[in-house]
């Protein structure tokens, strides 16, 4: 993926405690997948007032293909009173916004998103920081480099999807078809004594 145009790069971590937890509320989110397919994952999301359409493409490492356009909230929620038209089990989360001035790009305060999933997927919390506006894979690796020698001190481990594929397992997108609640124990203890 040569060219970083109509890419998103995110580095993803558990959570750890919740000292993160600001006085703020977060800001509830309803996404189902039209289509699960790892090279091209499509979903439709409500978040707060609003609602998308989103495509993904397949993820290489942690930067992915993606497309979204804002569409009404009246035709999100009429599409979700037809379950034929999804796959895989709906997700419900809470959206936590962070601004983190210890990590700067381009002279901007980067910003976690912090997930704290409901229903079927509690007790997961993922942080997640989006690097914006990279043109080249140097940039996208001194930004990278950045972010990991000043994460804040509730953040925990590293989803490193190149290091272990098997932490693919807390995508939205895998999440949605087997949700934490699902998981075999061993998976659930496991996530348990890293947070």
């Amino acid at each position: 993926m040569d060219n970083l145009q109509n890419t998103e790069t995110e580095l993803r971590f558990l959570v750890k405690g919740n000292s993160w937890k600001k006085s703020g509320k977060g800001i509830e989110i309803t996404q189902r997948f039209i289509s699960l397919l790892p090279q091209h994952t499509v979903r439709i999301r409500i978040y707060g007032h609003k609602a998308y359409l989103t495509i993904k493409g397949e993820k290489m490492g942690d930067t992915n293909i993606e497309f979204e356009w804002e569409i009404p909230k009246k035709d999100a929620l009429e599409m979700f009173r037809i379950p034929a038209l999804f796959e895989g089990h709906i997700i419900r989360k809470k959206r936590y916004t962070i601004p983190d001035n210890n990590i700067q790009w381009r002279d901007k305060p980067l910003t976690w998103e912090v997930d704290e999933f409901l229903e079927e997927n509690e007790p997961l919390h993922i942080a997640e920081i989006e690097l914006p506006g990279l043109k080249t894979h140097e940039e996208t690796a001194r930004l990278t480099n950045q972010v990991l020698l000043n994460l804040p001190e509730w953040i925990g481990d590293h989803l490193d999807y190149i290091a272990d594929p098997s932490v693919s397992r807390y995508f939205n997108v895998n999440l949605a078809q087997r949700p934490f609640a699902h998981w075999k124990p061993n998976e659930k203890e496991q996530m348990l004594r890293h947070i």
